[in-house]
């Protein structure tokens, strides 16, 4: 429904306000989202096309998200991105440790990350990581795999730079 939504430019609370007024409240027998796709498609025939290809395109995509080999690089992928989320919560001070979102604002903020390009890559990581966590893109296995090694090397950088940090602190 995102999709669809997004490609008819309603996917905003005021634009998709009135179709929200109009719903029933009769969700058990009609769910919320398929009585919205009912009325955007009854207010213009023109939408079945495009509810169509997104449709396919969604078919498409569980059939790739079904192989053994994306399969594999999303539990690699997903496996470093928790490692380095953990490790981000070791980093941050105190006060913010539970609080810290992965993006480059929190990173120089928190003096965790200070290198632009590693930043650039982390944020281009997040939102590969957004992306397939929120079902809005399924991305190729090959991206997936080398995000994965990026945020090794990442983590292992950071690693090293505490455990410099801890050694001067003797």
């Amino acid at each position: 429904m995102f999709q669809f939504l997004k490609r008819l430019d309603l996917s905003t609370p005021d634009r998709i306000a009135p179709y929200i007024d109009a719903l029933s409240t009769d969700t058990e027998k009609r769910p919320i989202a398929e009585q919205i796709i009912d009325r955007l498609l009854a207010e213009d025939d023109s939408r079945y096309a495009i509810y169509e290809s997104i449709r396919d395109a969604l078919s498409e995509a569980h059939v790739a998200t079904a192989s053994p080999d994306f399969q594999t690089a999303v539990g690699f992928f997903l496996t470093k991105w928790i490692e380095f989320e953990r490790l981000l919560r070791n980093l941050a001070p105190e006060q913010e440790g539970l609080k810290i979102v992965p993006t480059g604002f929190a990173l120089r903020r928190l003096s965790i990350i200070d290198n632009p390009a590693v930043i650039d890559d982390i944020e281009r990581i997040r939102r590969l990581r957004n992306n397939l966590v929120h079902g809005i893109e399924v991305p190729d296995p090959a991206d997936l795999r080398e995000a994965g090694a990026s945020l090794q090397r990442i983590v292992e950088q950071l690693k090293k730079r505490r455990r410099k940090k801890r050694q001067r602190k003797r």
